[in-house]
Order: C-alpha cells, then structure tokens, then sequence
C-alpha cells in the first residue's frame, strides 16, 4: 500500500462546483485601452454564441470587486481585461473553454490569455511558479528566459510567461545642450512640446450634469498617429521669440526598451517565471522542471525560489501538521485513561495506518488525488477506526471479566462486535455517496469510503490476533 501511495496523483485544492470560469486577457504591454476594450468585446461576443454560456461580464482595465474571497482582482492596466463567463452546468465548461481559446489563438495571436476556473479554496493563476531575485532587472530578465525555455521545452506545459511582461518600446530624445542653451529652451519646455504634440493639453473642463469632463487640445489623429512628424514638432523659443522644430534641440532620437513593469519581494527585485499543466495535476510537471531549473547556474546574489500550488500546499499542511501533534496526543491520552492501561491503547493505534490500504485503493481504483480535502478526509478516518478498534477491545475486556477464556472471549467478541461494527461503517460509507457528485468533496468522500471500508474488514481481523499477542494467549481446542 505505502508503495502504491507513490502512484497516487498529488493536487492541492478541489476547483468551485459553481458553472463560472474567467478569461484573462493581456495585451501587450503600452496597448491603448480602446484596444483593449474592443478584443474584450469580440471576445465576449464569441462566448455569448456559445451554447451553453447564461451571462458574460466584461471588465476593461482592471478586474472586478472581490465578490468571493478567493477572487483576486488584478491591478489597473489599460493592456488588461477580463471576461467572467457563467454557464448552465459545469460540464460544459470544458468545450466552451477549448472553443474561446482556440478562437483566440487564431484571430488574436497578440493576446496573452489566462483561462482560469472559480476556485472555492486558495490558489493563483499559474499552479507552477519559479521565482528569480537579485539586484540587476537586465539579468533576471535573462535568467527568466532561461527558466520560460525550459518549461516550453516540456510538451505539458501550457501559458508559459512572467510577470514583468514585455519590456516597451519609446523613442528618447537625446538634447543637444549647448544650442538649447543658446535658444533659451530647457528640458521642461521641450517634454511639454512633445506631450502636447502626442497627447495634448487640458484647456479647460465641461460639466456633464455631475461630471466633469475635460477639454482637450490636441493635433488631429493623422499628425499624432505618425512617429515621422515628431522633428516638426514646434517648441517657442524666448530668445527668438518664436516656434522652432524640435530638430534644432535634438541631436537624435533613439529607440529604447524600458520595462513598465518591476515587481520585488522582500525589498529584492524578482520575477516569476510560471507556467500550467496541460491536465489538471501540477505535481508531475513540477517535479520534472524543479530538478532542470535548480540545476541552472545562478550568478552571485542570486536564487530561485518556488511558488504557486507548491509554496501554498506546504503552507497549508505545515500549518495542519502544527496542530495535529497536540490532537494526536490528546487522543492517546483519552485512550490511555479509558482503559487505564498501555497494551489496549498500543494494539488500537497499531491498527490506525491500515487505513492507508483502503486510502490507496479507492485513489488509485477511482482515480482520484490525494489532495487538502483527502487529507482532512484522513485525519477524520483515524477517529472511526480507533472507535472501532475501542469496541472490539472493550467487549473482550468485559468477556473476560465475566470468567470466560481469553481465547473464547476474543472469538466470541469478534463475532459479537462484527454486526455493529460493519454496520456503523456502512452507514457512513453510504451517507457519503451523494458527495462523489460534487467536485469539491469527491477525492475527500472517496478517502473515507474506501479507507473505512478497508479497515473496519481488517480491523476486525488485526485487533483479535494483536491482543492474543500482547496478552500472550495461549492456543486451547475447546474455543
């Protein structure tokens, strides 16, 4: 069973049971939000042809108010939008996702999307998360496109990217401060010009019942949409007392990237390079690029860190596993004073990890994930088999007591005990049926169904032999 554990599929948390899913969309970075908006709304178009699809809602430069506490609405950005589809049932969920995804790899291959469903638990956009710091943005960008390559290079990984995004392209003007001196222009004045030039100048404001709207002064559409006419760009001049062109302040314009985007951690600048599963488990893909990336040769100052379903697993089961120490030892102190004694207690938690059998079984036969759900699934399976094991033990005690044979006593306690005790068993294996439906409790009811089920059957064969072991009762014929 311990070694058929290793073929059970890992995850972290269950998806919500609720018809809703979330599509992304990133333009690249410096993309006016009238673009934005307009791929949003041809994106949304396409959904509500969809069958299937009851209500869409589109969100334009940032994303919704945190309706739910595990939404997580991103920050402003004129290059973001997102679509929040709802659906008649969850089972058509998957063809509509592959439909708006393959629509959108094809008419709109500049769009960076993240198709995502409601999570009802904790969770990120990427499960696959490998973060790079240190101190130089030009090398964390190299060291990301290393790790990115390595997760393309891997066939089941899926919406590889950063969170820096895309570095943008501006045109920086090198001044000439020697004849813009001699002119009287500085630096203000020409930033001013250009501005006014592209994006134009407030002149005053109108009042719109209770808004007010400002009045904006500008060149018409072709002079601002053509990078040529940048020379001709006119900036007074107080010594000539008139407009010249830009071209007599400037020795040259230079086309640069700058990144608009730079996140840090702990007062270190990092990137995350992350990426998704083609399937639904994250564990197997991690475990393949863990070993390629960590093996990557890092410069000095600076390291690889993991996050996403990784990181919040750990942190989940760490924060458990601080509790179940003081429950554990609760109980077997409970245990002890029960029955007053040591052997008892010892045979009832002796037969505690055949659970592991059944657990393994009904994973593996199901094909289900030992996932948060299953754990607590498990921790709960440990009480039903010690109070199973408690009334085994507890009807050979009294037997005993009344001057019966150890021997016969723990046959006749085991034939006594077999009724009740399957029969509690069925009844909650029963009762845990509907939840196999429901796609946040499956993997959790699947845990105690099979792990019951296997265990009360062997426990009511482990505990007699356990207690004629440590009771070292002798063998007789008339039992």
């Amino acid at each position: 069973a311990v070694y058929g554990y290793g073929f059970v599929k890992q995850a972290f948390f269950p998806n919500a049971n609720t018809p809703m899913f979330f599509v992304d969309l990133w333009e690249p970075e410096g993309t006016d939000i009238r673009k934005t908006r307009d791929d949003a709304l041809e994106v949304e178009r396409f959904l509500r042809a969809q069958p299937g699809v009851v209500r869409t809602t589109t969100l334009v430069g940032g994303g919704d108010a945190r309706f739910s506490l595990v939404y997580e609405p991103k920050e402003a950005s004129p290059a973001y939008a997102q679509v929040i589809v709802q659906t008649e049932t969850r089972e058509q969920i998957p063809a509509i996702w592959g439909a708006v995804a393959e629509y959108m790899k094809e008419k709109m291959p500049q769009l960076d999307p993240i198709i995502k469903p409601l999570r009802i638990g904790p969770g990120r956009d990427a499960k696959i998360e490998a973060r790079i710091s240190g101190p130089d943005p030009v090398v964390l960008r190299r060291l990301a496109e290393k790790v990115k390559a390595i997760m393309r290079a891997d066939p089941e990984a899926i919406e590889v990217r950063d969170d820096w995004r895309n570095p943008v392209a501006y045109i920086q003007p090198v001044f000439n401060e020697q004849l813009a001196r001699q002119l009287g222009v500085s630096r203000e004045e020409l930033a001013a010009a250009l501005k006014s030039a592209f994006q134009g100048e407030d002149v005053g404001r109108f009042r719109d019942s209770i808004r007010m709207l400002p009045i904006r002064l500008r060149p018409p559409a072709n002079e601002r949409g053509d990078v040529s006419n940048i020379k001709d760009i006119r900036v007074w001049s107080p010594v000539l007392q008139k407009a010249v062109p830009v071209a007599q302040i400037v020795q040259r314009f230079e086309t640069r990237y700058e990144n608009t985007v730079i996140r840090s951690r702990d007062r270190m600048q990092t990137i995350i390079a992350s990426c998704n599963p083609s399937g639904e488990l994250a564990t197997p893909l991690f475990n393949r690029l863990r070993s390629k990336i960590e093996a990557l040769e890092l410069p000095p100052g600076y390291h690889v860190s993991w996050g996403g379903e990784y990181e919040d697993s750990k942190n989940a089961q760490a924060g458990l596993l601080k509790a179940i120490p003081v429950g554990f030892l609760l109980m077997i102190i409970v245990s002890i004073l029960l029955f007053g004694k040591v052997r008892q207690p010892l045979i009832i938690w002796l037969t505690v990890p055949l659970a592991i059998i059944g657990i393994t079984a009904g994973l593996l036969g199901f094909r289900g994930a030992f996932d948060f759900m299953s754990l607590l699934g498990a921790l709960s399976l440990i009480g039903l088999l010690i109070k199973n094991a408690i009334v085994l033990i507890e009807e050979i005690d009294q037997q005993i007591e009344e001057g019966k044979p150890q021997l016969t006593a723990i046959l006749d306690s085991a034939t006594s005990r077999l009724r009740p005790v399957t029969m509690a068993a069925a009844t909650t294996i029963l009762g845990m049926i509907p939840l196999l439906k429901d796609v946040f409790f499956v993997n959790m009811s699947i845990t105690i169904m099979a792990g019951l089920g296997f265990a009360t059957f062997l426990t009511l064969l482990v505990v007699p032999v356990l207690y004629a072991i440590f009771f070292r009762v002798p063998y007789a014929k008339e039992a």
